[in-house]
């Protein structure tokens, strides 16, 4: 329309022009004609241009014939700022999915948001589930089979809007990791929410889902792409995504047995988001049902339950099944709240707790265990906070506080090997009270241990262990005068149903404390101490009270520039880190612009609280930015000629801010030297001496990759190690350590050279990085350093979506690690490095996994002081773990295959010694097991001895020089394999390599049982 009614004014007014041009009075409009004319033709054509880019879609989109492109809307968007759509633009695009597909849309698009908050942009799924949009970025939203459409209504919004779709083939192989859930037991099936195969859980009446959601809100998009089935397979009926189970805060269930959970690609991390799978049977009662995940160590925040249409529940996980803890700390409203280990059941075998929320500040901190909590509410309204934070149960201690120590699966319903552990009560310094504690069960299995103690100071006023041969005397109240009660329950290996002990403090004696106040108060009037506390009074005078804030609009330069150094500078003026940092007024920008003399480097402490409405940007000479929540003085250093403090105060009033700047004389240094080449080993560094800089020299280019400390508050201190472009610290300035961490990219000199520096002695922790010749990382799009913090669990996500990552693990102590779990997406291939991987070999690749191999090689050990992990395409959750103890690593259990190897296979070195054992849990569980030993050193006295333990004795097979078995393929039938390697301690060895695999073995008394079984039937039909 826009067209036609341009091209026909256009029209009358050439027609208007000619009729001017016949009067000879105007002759220069033959050349104006035809300038008109062309001016309208590109007029024309613009417009049709413009119309085409806004048009709206008469007919749906449909997958195009190659499917690996993207389609773009409008057409001319492309990922780059969309366009800005003219007001009251209306238009609904529908997206076609055919069965067997789903389509992944990303959304950009951002408007001003009126007052009543009307929607602009709405998406619709296949299922009719519809979500409202104000702002995105490449947001992804994923449609299954069936049609899902994209409303547009831009009013008067100033709506840039664009989106790309594109489609993916399901696979045609349903090929699920299965789980099941009944009603008789108590705890629920718990899946990550991310896995590269189906899940299909198998219930024995309907199957119930809760989703708990990613601690990064960031990550909470990508919940769209796990896509829930009501049946047995991704043919079945789509019932929705993860992200959609947790917005409605209710359970989502099957119609009938079976429900299958598939993530669509393609594939993001979706951190610890879990899946919760249980029998409806247990929860059919539960109308508001919320899963509930931690984003850091402090409170969770005020959780609100409704149970005014019927019960209310929450359910949390913790980060693995052997550890972790929550504490609830505060409980109000009306009604009733109980407290589940597992699932919430019928018959509450498994309920550890029950409150009245009309009496519940006795009983609280209460600390909580197991894997799954239930929290379920019975009455109108409550509200509850958890917290992870241990000292609030440990150290709040007051009279009449009641609660109870329990392990962490009693009451689970079934016994566990995980049972050991130790809490305690602490009372406020130079406080004690009389504890009286009930244990009330306790299971001695073994060489299980009890032990309770109460101490007041450094003396023990009550210390009893209990074992099987000396059973405690139950449900019997016992006293003891303390500041300190402790329960140690230690299980030594042994499956046990656990303990339970409830407790009350009952009285306490503070004379003490009083005693030395009165006495001190005594001394401060003999001594005539008056006039020290005058001082006092007039500082905290001087010092501006709380409704007094600062007012900072604008930009100030400092310089810095001193006769003598080193020159602090505090803001504001009266504030010092003593003190507790200043209140701002609200609605205000403010910008320090801090000059750097020459030869001169910052360092920069703050302590800060600021507001969710406002910002804090720290930015350094390479623009390279920090936004900070919090900090409490942590150390910064600059270099170069300035750094930036953006500080914007938004509409709340409890942003804090306060800063300290020393301008500090440019250090001497001494340097170590260091070389690196494309074929060279890397360079591991894991601490220096203060004073030196490392130089370090490759064939190419250096890159260094960072890791975080093993004291995790530790690792903000790797803004303290500064990097430079070249042989020296007064090379150009790169970056730091602490930077290269969170951006998950390596620092890359631009010549052959790079300097390390660690500035700042006081805080000094030795950082731990990695260089390498840059030459072998040319095509990552990311590479990590990782830290594991946990001997359990450590879960690592890889993407590559935008091309090959890569992740390196550190194993300086003991030097082995476990892969307990492999999720990865179809197509993907993850292999794994011993040391770093090098473009021009694969000699140091120890494995690779496919989807497959990822459920039969799992879990598998791995030996050396670096580990890589390469992913070149798809995406993987890998979960490592540093103990074996949580791994099974060392149970024996049917298609099992793997390998093992010696601590340094592949390297010449005198530390090769290794010891493995596999087995079944049972003595009489037999196994076949088929060996492979691809390579074995024998030199200079090695010996490989493989053993098999068997009912009838032991079997072995030795490699060594005197016997070299030249048939290195072993199949043999025993309980119990075990590897051994011994080398003769002084010369080298380049170690060995074996693969196994493992099936389950029938004994001859059961094949002699099944014989005669089949032989009784068969004579039974012939009679």
């Amino acid at each position: 329309m826009t067209f036609f009614l341009l091209s026909g004014a256009l029209f009358r007014l050439n027609h208007t022009i000619k009729h001017i041009k016949l009067s000879p009075h105007f002759p220069v409009f033959s050349l104006f004609e035809k300038k008109f004319n062309m001016f309208i033709f590109l007029l024309l054509c613009t417009s049709i241009t413009f119309t085409r880019a806004l048009d709206c879609p008469g007919t749906a989109f449909d997958p195009p014939a190659d499917t690996t492109k993207l389609t773009w809307y409008p057409n001319d968007f492309t990922n780059s700022t969309p366009p800005l759509f003219p007001n009251n633009f209306n238009c609904i695009y529908r997206i076609n999915v055919p069965k067997g597909w789903s389509a992944n849309i990303k959304l950009t698009m951002s408007m001003t948001i009126p007052p009543d908050r009307a929607v602009s942009v709405r998406v619709t799924d296949q299922n009719q589930f519809s979500e409202a949009v104000y702002s995105a970025t490449n947001e992804n939203f994923y449609f299954a089979a069936g049609q899902g459409n994209i409303k547009l209504n831009s009013r008067e919004q100033n709506v840039r809007f664009g989106f790309s779709v594109q489609w993916y083939q399901i696979p045609t192989t349903f090929n699920p990791y299965y789980g099941s859930v009944t009603t008789a037991t108590s705890q629920p099936s718990v899946w990550w929410a991310f896995s590269g195969s189906p899940i299909q859980i198998k219930a024995e009446t309907r199957v119930s889902l809760v989703v708990t959601p990613p601690e990064d809100d960031e990550q909470l998009q990508n919940l769209r792409g796990m896509m829930i089935y009501d049946g047995p397979s991704w043919d079945a009926p789509c019932l929705g995504n993860a992200l959609q189970v947790i917005k409605l805060q209710r359970q989502l269930v099957s119609s009938g047995q079976y429900m299958t959970f598939n993530q669509l690609r393609p594939s993001y991390p979706t951190g610890r988001a879990m899946l919760i799978f249980q029998d409806y049977q247990l929860s059919k009662d539960i109308v508001q049902y919320q899963g509930i995940s931690f984003a850091s160590l402090q409170d969770v925040g005020s959780i609100s339950m409704n149970g005014v249409l019927g019960p209310s529940a929450i359910t949390t996980v913790a980060n693995t099944p052997t550890s972790g803890a929550e504490y609830l700390t505060s409980l109000s409203g009306s009604g009733n709240l109980d407290v589940y280990i597992g699932s919430k059941t019928s018959t509450k075998a498994n309920l550890i707790t029950s409150y009245n929320l009309n009496n519940t500040a006795s009983y609280l901190p209460q600390e909580f265990l197991g894997y799954v909590r239930t929290y379920v509410f019975t009455g109108t309204d409550a509200s509850l906070n958890l917290t992870h934070l241990s000292d609030q149960f440990s150290r709040n201690s007051f009279v009449g506080r009641k609660g109870f120590f329990a392990s962490r699966y009693y009451k689970s319903g079934t016994p566990s090997l995980y049972q050991d552990v130790y809490d305690y009560i602490r009372a406020p310094t130079n406080s004690y009270f009389t504890y009286s504690f009930n244990l009330r069960a306790a299971d001695f299995v073994g060489n299980t241990t009890l032990r309770i103690v109460v101490t007041n100071g450094a003396k023990t006023t009550y210390d009893q262990t209990f074992t099987s041969t000396r059973v405690p005397t139950f449900n019997s109240e016992v006293q003891a005068l303390g500041d300190d009660l402790s329960v140690t329950y230690k299980t030594y290996g042994y499956s046990t149903t656990g303990y339970y002990m409830d407790y009350e403090i009952k009285s306490s004696n503070n004379y003490n404390i009083l005693a030395v106040i009165s006495f001190c108060l005594f001394l401060l009037v003999s001594m005539n101490i008056l006039f020290v506390i005058s001082l006092f009074v007039s500082h905290l005078l001087a010092y501006p009270d709380e409704s007094s804030r600062i007012n900072c609009n604008g930009s100030v330069n400092w310089d810095g520039i001193s006769d003598t150094y080193p020159v602090t500078t505090y803001y504001p003026s009266y504030w010092n880190e003593s003190n507790d940092a200043p209140f701002y007024e609200t609605n205000q920008n403010c910008t320090w612009n801090i000059l750097i003399p020459f030869q001169k480097y910052i360092l920069f402490t703050m302590m800060a609280d600021v507001d969710e409405d406002s910002s804090l940007v720290i930015t350094d000479c390479n623009k390279k930015t920090e936004t900070v929540m919090t900090s409490d003085l942590q150390p910064y250093v600059f270099v170069g000629t300035f750094f930036t403090i953006d500080l914007t105060v938004g509409s709340g009033n409890s942003t804090s801010f306060g800063f300290k700047i020393q301008w500090i004389d440019y250090p001497s240094t001494n340097s170590s030297y260091y070389t690196v080449s494309k074929n060279s080993s890397s360079l591991i560094y894991d601490g220096i001496l203060f004073g030196n800089a490392e130089t370090i020299t490759a064939e190419t280019q250096v890159s260094i990759v960072a890791f975080p400390s093993i004291w995790p508050d530790c690792t903000p201190l790797l803004r303290l190690s500064l990097v430079f472009d070249g042989p020296d610290i007064n090379s150009t300035y790169l970056g730091t350590l602490y930077q290269s961490l969170r951006s998950g990219k390596p620092i890359i000199s631009s010549g052959n050279q790079l300097t390390v520096y660690s500035f700042q002695e006081d805080y000094f922790v030795g950082p731990i990085y990695i260089a390498q010749d840059y030459y072998n990382i040319q095509n990552l799009t990311e590479i990590r350093g990782i830290t594991c913090m946990s001997n359990a669990s450590c879960p690592v996500t890889m993407n590559a979506a935008n091309g090959p990552v890569s992740a390196m693990t550190l194993n300086i102590g003991d030097g082995d690690e476990y892969i307990t779990r492999l999720d990865m997406s179809q197509g993907a291939l993850l292999k794994v490095y011993i040391g770093t991987k090098k473009i021009d070999t694969e000699d140091n690749m120890i494995a690779s996994y496919n989807v497959n191999q990822s459920k039969t090689n799992i879990p598998q050990k791995f030996n050396g002081n670096i580990l890589t992990y390469y992913l070149e395409q798809g995406t993987a959750l890998v979960e490592l773990a540093e103990d074996s103890n949580y791994t099974r690593w060392n149970d024996a259990c049917d298609g099992r295959d793997g390998f093992i190897s010696s601590i340094n296979y592949g390297f010449s070195t005198t530390i090769q010694n290794t010891t493995e054992y596999i087995g079944g849990l049972y003595p009489d569980q037999m196994f076949a097991f088929n060996l492979n030993v691809s390579f074995v050193d024998i030199s200079n006295g090695s010996n490989l001895i493989i053993s098999f333990q068997s009912e009838t004795g032991k079997k072995e097979y030795i490699f060594s020089s005197e016997n070299p078995m030249q048939n290195r393929i072993i199949s043999d039938i025993g309980s119990t394999m075990t590897v051994d390697y011994v080398t003769n301690g002084t010369a080298s060895s380049t170690g060995f390599y074996l693969t196994f695999k493992i099936s389950s073995f029938q004994t001859t008394s059961s094949a002699y049982v099944n014989t005669l079984m089949v032989f009784v039937l068969v004579l039974i039909s012939l009679l």
